[in-house]
């Protein structure tokens, strides 16, 4: 199963059929941006073997910041969830710069009970 923040760019539920796994979209929160701070801890999340993240996010232009991606990524490698960044329009950012990245955070990903971070 792979997690898809809904709503989604058109084709991400036939790529993921294509690659023989089921797609599922998890809806974005409207009072948050329709962005989703981390698929629900429901089945389908206790399911999930990947999770496709478009930010920015094509159609709604919602960004996530360097904290919700960070967030994200925790959740994920405590999950042993593979993240599929697409950030095809990380330099369309009207922010200062390109939008925040996967490829800005650290390499090793700190886990709930790491005391400090260090890159390796």
């Amino acid at each position: 199963m792979v997690a898809i923040p809904a709503p989604a760019w058109v084709s991400y539920p036939q790529i993921v059929h294509l690659a023989r796994a089921r797609p599922v979209l998890i809806p974005g929160d409207p009072e948050w941006g329709l962005k989703v701070k981390r698929p629900r801890n429901g089945a389908d999340a206790a399911a999930a073997t990947g999770l496709i993240l478009n930010s920015p996010c094509n159609p709604t232009g919602s960004v996530y910041t360097h904290g919700e991606l960070k967030a994200i990524a925790t959740w994920a490698k405590s999950r042993r969830i593979w993240v599929i960044a697409d950030e095809i329009y990380r330099r369309i950012h009207y922010g200062t710069g390109p939008a925040p990245s996967f490829l800005d955070l650290p390499r090793r990903v700190p886990r709930a009970g790491d005391r400090h971070l260090r890159r390796q």
